[in-house]
């Protein structure tokens, strides 16, 4: 069962039910929220798990409504910090952004929950996490720039789904993504150099051999 989730203008589809995919950890999950809009997702995520959600966003003024958003909730369910969490410490400013953004590395054992919704930085950041070795179960990824459309998302969200993720549901820009832990890279080897592409080369070679065994 589905549901959607009004964030500002924008609807997500997602699951009716959060707290049944995570079970019994539901209320312990550790949920992270990276760019903060206009607060719908963060408190769906709430409301739906009983887990406390950090917001993570480096613009003063998004920050400065983060802060309102909770002020105006529940103050014991948010907590809003103003670095974006990855792989590295520092200030720094991602290509094509003349935006500089305050990073800081993230320690947590895992991540349960993830959103990210930061305009012209989603490429980076998601790549950051992943090389810091986080899957978390969802991934709520706003793209301002379409995966069928420019090839830096193109690469990105190919990337998330060979990665362990299947794509659960599309609503305009917004993603869900859940982990299903079949990384599709494990499939070849990436030594050969009798081929051009070695997962598509495997995958002829499965497909062939089981054609034979029928015969």
């Amino acid at each position: 069962m589905t549901t959607l989730v009004q964030e500002g203008h924008e609807q997500i589809k997602t699951m009716q039910q959060l707290n049944l995919f995570f079970g019994s950890r539901s209320t312990s999950l550790h949920i992270v929220s990276i760019g903060f809009g206009y607060g719908g997702l963060e408190q769906y995520f709430h409301e739906q798990t009983g887990s406390h959600v950090h917001i993570y966003d480096s613009c003063e003024e998004n920050c400065k409504r983060a802060q309102q958003f909770v002020q105006n909730g529940k103050p014991s369910a948010f907590s809003v910090h103003t670095t974006i969490p990855c792989g590295i410490e520092g200030t720094i400013c991602v290509k094509g952004d003349d935006e500089k953004i305050s990073c800081s590395i993230l320690t947590d054992p895992q991540i349960d929950i993830c959103k990210i919704d930061m305009k012209n930085k989603t490429e980076f950041i998601l790549y950051q996490l992943l090389h810091a070795g986080y899957r978390p179960g969802l991934f709520y990824i706003r793209w301002d720039r379409h995966p069928d459309k420019f090839a830096d998302a193109m690469i990105c969200a190919g990337h998330l789904q060979q990665c362990g993720y299947i794509l659960q549901a599309a609503t305009g820009p917004w993603f869900v993504y859940r982990f299903v832990d079949d990384c599709a890279y494990e499939y070849c080897s990436w030594a050969r150099t009798d081929c051009a592409n070695p997962l598509f080369q495997t995958y002829e070679e499965i497909i062939r051999t089981r054609i034979l065994a029928l015969k």
